[in-house]
């Protein structure tokens, strides 16, 4: 618990003192802040941390913030590690742990709070939750963290994400279908395809094959629409990626996660400006297009749907050169029908001879920190597959992208 003159909060809907309360559960009445405090969770690593900080050990000495212990129903890390899920939660805590998880310390940082609520006030004025039926979107609309003077940030910062999940929910992230099984045992992509085979009475390649259809129906359609008519392009890597399975293995929805991963065009400002004023004070949200498709191309296409056309390969399920086909001419389709940045996307990826990839192990071997102020990612190009010269080649190889 801290002194309320410590804590900010903001949320775009529910109040920040109700969703902390029901995350308590049974230990509602338990747990209970004094006069002029309010309750704040912590992850177990995150407050051993910040005990050991000076300034917090002062705040703790005169009494303004207090440490009261584990309470709350289980909660259990999701594939981002320090969010955390449980079953009868409505919301989803992210939290600041003091540990370094691919290239990036994971902390909370104030832009990022912000942006969240900024981005589900805005999706919900503009109507862009609404949309498109097989996108959906977990917003991380409210934030709460304590202000201690002479700090950016102060290490308490905590995100509430939407949990629209329950147990029984057959919702999995693309990194976990496409992740290397264990020796010995089938990927869980496999698993899910020879199921659809199973239950149509159709060969492994042609489950495959519609699969992959109905995948790109909900993790390709929807978002280059997005781009196109709104403006907004999604981080949408393996592990921002969710898909709904409950069709019968078949995707038939796709949900984004993190506030992180919005990129907002420079032309659609002065619209957004109008609608919800504090969007355009955020200065990380906007791109000029041109960044925007060298991003989403990259993650949309090279880390997302090209890690499915791999894992197919890998499996022995259908040819990369197949899926590839199927990808293009669904791309074609895009850039005949679309009229904005969306069409030039989709125009890009089948005309350029290169394609956008993210230098991960560059980042990783100069040490830098692409999330912290003055970090940046590092990008490369390699040979485009969708190109008609890379589609021959791809016909020509195996694993083609996954090599």
């Amino acid at each position: 618990a801290a002194a309320a003159h410590l804590v900010r909060e903001d949320s775009a809907g529910i109040a920040v003192t109700s969703i902390v309360g029901s995350l308590l559960g049974n230990d509602a009445g338990n747990v209970a802040a004094s006069s002029g405090e309010m309750l704040l969770p912590m992850h177990p690593l995150q407050a051993e941390a910040l005990m050991l900080h000076p300034a917090v050990r002062a705040l703790m000495d005169s009494g303004q913030i207090r440490y009261l212990g584990p309470a709350g129903p289980v909660f259990t890390a999701t594939s981002s590690v320090r969010t955390v899920y449980s079953d009868d939660a409505a919301w989803m805590p992210k939290f600041s742990l003091p540990v370094r998880i691919t290239n990036s310390k994971r902390v909370n940082r104030r832009h990022e709070l912000e942006a969240g609520v900024a981005v589900a006030r805005l999706f919900e004025c503009a109507g862009i939750d609404t949309f498109e039926p097989r996108l959906g979107f977990l917003h991380d609309s409210a934030y709460v963290t304590l202000d201690i003077s002479g700090q950016a940030e102060s290490g308490f910062e905590v995100i509430f994400r939407e949990n629209r999940f329950r147990a029984d929910d057959t919702v999995i992230t693309v990194s976990a279908l496409t992740a290397e099984p264990r020796p010995g045992h089938s990927s869980l992509f496999e698993n899910v395809v020879r199921r659809v085979a199973r239950d149509h009475d159709i060969s492994a390649r042609q489950a495959c094959r519609r699969w992959f259809e109905c995948y790109l129906d909900c993790a390709l359609d929807p978002l280059v629409r997005l781009y196109d008519r709104f403006g907004v392009a999604l981080e949408a890597h393996q592990q921002n990626s969710l898909l709904d399975l409950s069709q019968q293995g078949l995707p038939s929805r796709y949900l984004y996660r993190d506030s992180q991963g919005f990129y907002l065009s420079n032309s659609f400002r002065a619209r957004w400006y109008r609608l919800v004023p504090e969007v355009v004070q955020i200065r990380s949200l906007f791109f000029d297009d041109r960044e925007i498709r060298e991003r989403l191309s990259y993650y949309l296409i090279v880390n997302q749907i090209f890690s499915v056309v791999a894992r197919a390969g890998h499996d022995g399920l259908v040819s990369e050169a197949e899926l590839l086909g199927i990808l293009r001419v669904r791309l074609k389709k895009l850039a005949g029908e679309l009229t904005g940045a969306g069409r030039e996307f989709a125009s890009s990826l089948l005309d350029k001879p290169n394609i956008t990839a993210k230098a991960n192990l560059a980042i990783r071997l100069q040490d830098v920190d692409e999330l912290a102020e003055g970090g940046s990612a590092i990008y490369t190009h390699f040979a485009n597959p969708l190109s008609g010269v890379g589609l021959f080649m791809a016909a020509e190889q195996t694993h083609a992208i996954a090599s």
